[in-house]
């Protein structure tokens, strides 16, 4: 197939992507979710979502990204151990995706970036890539216009390679919803490189100079010899919190949407056993006794020419009788 006919038929498998089922994922949205997606739609699909873990981020940023379908290719950026379950979820809520419109980036040689729908790529492949850039740069190519950052706080570091090489993918497209339940771990001065992202002519922080003055307590240091800035603290923080949630982050916690949530849910979960632990197990049903996996220390025994503290004692208690008698 010539490079004009692939590129056809990568557009075609994208137009393809049809009208979402009617309510399958709107209806199991809950109403806060519903009030998170809403939103975001009103910032046209560039921000960050900080809901507390467990508050449904991922089932809300698939929201998002079907919201824009139409502009699609998607590409979603998580973490290694992250891949599948993106994979799995986007097949469940995206029923309109056919096999194959899923591409997920195990290499640095891909070839379905300009056909598939959906393209998942990992932060592993970023970091530690012999190609990265080679990598980046064909993602860049692909012309990506709704993007999904999964554990956004991976770029919280200005100066790392992988924020260098991430974030220019980030700017470039239209949409983006940057996930994580921690938006700052540590320190303001971390959120700078998303807010910067997202919202690049903010004035809090249109200049890193003037996001640290204002919200990081930047004081002058001085070390070997060198002029530097300390930007490890915090100012201003209700401030800042207050103008996040105004111009670009839903942020939720648990304890807020309580009464909204499910009840609670209990299930086993079967675990296959090592050998040696299915052994040990068998063992000790058989003669009745308590699963051991690992022998207990035997006891300590007492050396025959110590004495014990109460033969100590009788010993001097009887020597005082005996020398007063």
């Amino acid at each position: 197939m010539s490079l004009p006919s692939a590129k056809a038929a990568g557009a075609a498998a994208r137009d393809a992507v049809a009208t979402p089922s009617p309510g399958s994922l709107d209806a199991s949205l809950m109403p806060f979710q519903r009030e998170g997606v809403r939103r975001i739609l009103a910032w046209d699909g560039r921000a960050l979502l900080g809901d507390e873990m467990g508050l449904g981020k991922t089932l809300q940023a698939i929201a998002v990204a079907r919201h824009y379908r139409r502009e699609w290719p998607l590409l979603v950026l998580c973490p290694t151990s992250m891949a599948h379950t993106w994979a799995d979820e986007l097949e469940r809520w995206c029923p309109e995706l056919v096999p194959g419109q899923i591409n997920l980036i195990k290499s640095h040689h891909n070839g379905a970036l300009s056909s598939a729908a959906v393209t998942i790529l990992t932060y592993g492949l970023v970091t530690n890539g012999k190609e990265k850039e080679r990598l980046v740069a064909n993602v860049m190519a692909a012309g990506f216009a709704v993007v999904i950052v999964d554990e956004a706080h991976y770029l919280k570091t200005r100066d790392s390679v992988r924020t260098k090489l991430i974030l220019p993918l980030l700017a470039a497209a239209q949409r983006c919803v940057m996930l994580t339940g921690t938006p700052a771990l540590n320190r303001p001065v971390e959120l700078y490189p998303l807010l910067s992202t997202l919202r690049p002519q903010q004035p809090a922080w249109r200049t890193y100079s003037a996001f640290v003055q204002r919200y990081c307590a930047a004081k002058p240091t001085f070390f070997g010899g060198r002029r530097g800035l300390d930007v490890s603290g915090s100012s201003n923080e209700a401030e800042l919190y207050a103008l996040l949630c105004e111009t670009l982050m839903v942020r939720r916690l648990k304890a807020e949407v309580l009464d909204e949530l499910p009840p609670k849910q209990r299930q086993r979960v079967l675990v296959s056993l090592p050998p040696q632990a299915r052994l040990a197990r068998l063992t000790n049903e058989s003669i009745g006794e308590p699963l051991t996996l690992a022998p207990s220390a035997p006891p300590r025994r007492r050396s025959r020419s110590t004495p014990s503290p109460e033969r100590r004692t009788s010993y001097r208690a009887g020597s005082r009788s005996s020398g007063g008698a």
